[in-house]
């Protein structure tokens, strides 16, 4: 069945009716949960039923459809960027020095993933309100308000069309250009391609960009991507954002904390992790497979065997000596293997993951995440919370759902960046990422705004048309607000919606902003604020944290103490080891799918194999190893590159249906920003003419006082007396002249400034630096930002690549 807008309908329309009648049929469970909200609870069901859905169609199906057009509304405006040669080039020789020699070696070379299909450019797109356009144009600046936005979809769907209805209310929020970077995606091109093509993206805006004008933000897998930019960007000597917001990071590819093992029962994330069907992009074969190929053997020699075969052929083969069953491609053995090794749960030390289930040792031969290889799980690159320190960072804000599975990896991921020294690496993997603690050591603490939101789902502000979406919303332009003034040492201007902006009128249904009497993590806390709009100040740091649990309808309290929550009791050896729980959950999966689609799954095989028998990956170089899943690996000898695609891409009336749901509440905010403007110049008009005729009056111009222009009927707000009013103020200007009048304009507007939240961090980075606070100067003529924190120096793509601090691995040549 093809993937299109008529058969998702078709398979998310019985969840949405099924959703819609027990909603109201059996609502007093939900009555303590966001479910409580149709809107939310519909849009829960809904993408759940379509990842259900969509995990029975190939990866390649899935590209597609995510990445199709989806028009912008007309008061957005988006313009479309090629990113320039230089600053791609410059991303790469950023990130080689990053990995080092050590790391080039393990992602197989530093060729092969700066490969593009037919020479494809990368682009991205500028996403901004047309009013906020306007005023930019009319004032001449280029503006000082840019958010780089990484969109989500597991690294290997999702495109910036699906995502532009958040990009742009987040533009709308913050009044600021919304820049998207569509990176290539897994598992065609798998780790590091993607980060590659984001840091090409913010390189590029430091060509136009001063970096304190600048804001990082992502979710889900973009989330996890924005702290491998932030780490690179530190480690090697780059200019800093302002901050950075991350929207449910996926942090931890290993799956090691208590939460991924739980259920997902308020979570539209597969808790058995994402499968597809089986299809040229996916599943690559594993390393049996290769190294058969290697020695000659025919890879199409057992095309007599039943489908049924087709299950076991990416497994472990049978082994002298060794308890084996090879469904669902493991290895089952005894609790030793045949070399007397125990079980190895930390990826990357071995050849293979292996662990002990129901006293077997199960050893992992196939491919698990579709971002990179099992041994790279625990890179720190993919994995973000095995950094040696994510101290040193410009200020952060993560917004995570209390009801998510990926919650705990996001809450440690938080305190570990506040306080590396408490949050160290364990010693399994420190001896190859920081032996003597040289980066560890090396950076101050980060200031974190942490924001867990009561049994809310992974990356909430997909469902913005819900009331917890919107203040989410609301807590990232606040966040961003700060951090940009802080940054700029300077007040900015930040839209002032609340009296237009539908959760603040109360016009919904249902989004009662009190708690419920019966809620039991109401009755445990004491309310302490509600979730501020853009011009509120944050509150002072403590620790280098804001610790905020909030719940559905904005009322913050104050977090749980560490002591308490069971992400951050994890021994340090549990961080970055695989767990049984996930591990069952994937194994089940995997069998029931490679059971289900064992003849494609066969094919794909014959035609994988026949690929890597002819060979190609000597195109790039010695040296050059691209992982199995990587398109780049797959050219045949004698390839040529074709010409550029130029494809025109096809309109997708499902998400734009999506899109325009998602976009209600920005169009309704701006048409009542609009009438509630129109009230103001018609009050400011009347004003104006009552002044004039006074003035008039006085000078003896206007006769009778009692005229009709001046009975109380001429103040009425009647349309014919509107028109005549405008007519009257363009004939009583001072200089005589009938001037077009201005567009409108947005008058509503708050000031935000710094108030001394982090006061006295930024002495300690700069001792740390050996920097006193007059050197405050010469790093602002170096053109570097002036807040004291952004201490790198300005950056130029023509300048040399700054060598290299104290690196995750072994510096390169």
């Amino acid at each position: 069945m093809p993937l299109n807008g008529v058969t998702v309908a078709a398979a998310v329309a019985p969840t949405v009716i099924e959703t819609y009648i027990s909603h109201y049929l059996y609502r007093k469970p939900l009555h303590q949960k966001p479910t409580a909200h149709i809107s939310y609870h519909e849009g829960l069901r809904l993408i759940r039923a379509f990842l259900e859905f969509a995990s029975h169609h190939t990866v390649e199906q899935v590209q597609a459809f995510t990445s199709q057009w989806v028009p912008n509304p007309r008061w957005v405006k988006v313009d479309q960027v090629v990113i320039p040669t230089d600053a791609i080039t410059k991303a790469a020789d950023t990130l080689i020095g990053q990995l080092g020699a050590n790391g080039v070696s393990k992602v197989g070379g530093c060729k092969w993933w700066q490969w593009r299909r037919n020479d494809a450019e990368l682009r991205a797109e500028w996403i901004e309100m047309r009013g906020d356009y306007a005023e930019r144009q009319r004032s001449g600046g280029k503006g000082r308000r840019v958010m780089l936005y990484v969109h989500g979809g597991a690294y290997f769907f999702g495109s910036v069309d699906e995502h532009r209805y958040q990009m742009q209310r987040h533009a709308r929020k913050l009044r600021a250009r919304v820049f998207a970077p569509r990176y290539r995606l897994a598992p065609q091109f798998p780790f590091p391609c993607g980060l590659h093509d984001c840091l090409a993206a913010y390189l590029y805006l430091l060509m136009v960009q001063e970096p304190e004008e600048i804001i990082l933000a992502g979710d889900s897998a973009g989330g996890g991507m924005i702290v491998s930019m932030l780490v690179t960007l530190r480690d090697q000597g780059l200019p800093l954002p302002a901050g950075a917001v991350l929207i449910s990071p996926w942090t931890d590819l290993t799956h090691s904390f208590p939460s991924v093992t739980g259920e997902s029962e308020l979570d539209y994330i597969p808790a058995r992790g994402f499968m597809q069907k089986p299809s040229a992009s996916w599943p690559p074969p594993n390393d049996d497979e290769t190294e058969n190929v290697k020695r000659g053997q025919s890879a199409a020699k057992d095309v007599h065997e039943p489908e049924a075969e087709a299950v076991k052929r990416f497994a472990v083969r049978h082994q002298t000596g060794v308890e084996t069953n090879t469904t669902a491609g493991l290895l089952l053995a005894s609790v030793f293997d045949r070399d007397g090794h125990s079980a190895d749960t930390a990826p990357g030390r071995g050849d293979h993951l292996s662990i002990e289930l129901d006293g077997k040792l199960v050893v992992l031969k196939d491919q698990i995440q579709l971002y990179t290889t099992n041994q790279l799980l625990s890179h720190p690159l993919v994995s973000p919370v095995l950094q040696p320190s994510l101290g040193g960072l410009p200020p952060l804000l993560i917004l995570t759902g209390g009801g998510e599975i990926l919650r705990d990896e996001q809450i440690y991921l938080a305190h570990k960046a506040a306080n590396p020294k408490k949050y160290p690496l364990s010693s399994i993997y420190r001896p190859e990422l920081d032996l003597n603690n040289e980066i560890l050591d090396k950076y101050p603490s980060t200031d974190v705004q942490l924001q867990v939101w009561d049994d809310l789902c992974h990356v909430a502000p997909t469902l913005s048309f819900t009331r917890p979406a919107k203040l989410m919303y609301r807590s990232v332009a606040q966040f961003s607000a700060w951090a940009l003034a802080r940054a700029q040492s300077r007040s900015i201007e930040i839209t002032d919606d609340d009296d237009v902006s539908v959760i603040s009128s109360g016009s919904e249904s249902s989004s009662s902003t009190v708690s419920d009497p019966d809620d039991t993590h109401a009755q445990n806390a004491v309310e302490v604020a509600h979730v501020g709009r853009a011009g509120d100040p944050l509150p002072a740091f403590k620790n280098h944290m804001i610790r905020q649990r909030v719940d559905r309808h904005g009322v913050i309290y104050n977090m749980a103490p560490e002591s308490d929550i069971p992400a951050l009791q994890m021994p340090t050896l549990e961080v970055g080891i695989i767990k049984p729980g996930p591990v069952r959950k994937w194994l089940a999966a995997k069998k029931e799918w490679d059971t289900r689609y064992a003849s494609e799954k066969r094919r794909v095989q014959r035609k994988r194999l026949q690929e890597m028998k002819e060979g190609g990956c000597e195109l790039f170089g010695d040296g050059e190893r691209p992982p199995p899943s990587a398109l780049a690996g797959r050219r045949k000898k004698g390839d040529k590159e074709g010409k550029k695609e130029k494809r025109k891409r096809k309109k997708s009336w499902g998400m734009m249906l999506w899109s325009l749901w998602g976009s209600k509440h920005d169009e309704s905010t701006i048409k009542r920003e609009e009438e509630m403007i129109g009230a103001e110049e018609e009050d400011d008009a009347i004003a104006m003419v009552t002044t004039n005729s006074a003035l008039l009056r006085e000078d003896g111009v206007l006769g009778n006082p009692k005229t009709k222009a001046e009975r109380p009927r001429a103040t009425s707000t009647g349309s014919r007396p509107r028109a005549r009013r405008k007519s009257t103020m363009k004939s009583i200007r001072s200089d005589g002249e009938n001037q077009p009048s201005k567009p409108r304009t947005r008058r509503r507007t708050v000031s935000v400034s710094d108030q001394g939240q982090t006061e006295g961090i930024v002495h300690e980075f700069r001792r740390n630096y050996g920097m006193e606070k007059n050197d405050k100067a010469d790093i602002a003529l170096d053109g570097a930002s002036n807040d004291g924190f952004l201490l790198s120096p300005t950056y130029s793509l023509g300048q040399k690549t700054p060598s290299p601090g104290p690196g995750l691995v072994t510096p390169g040549p």
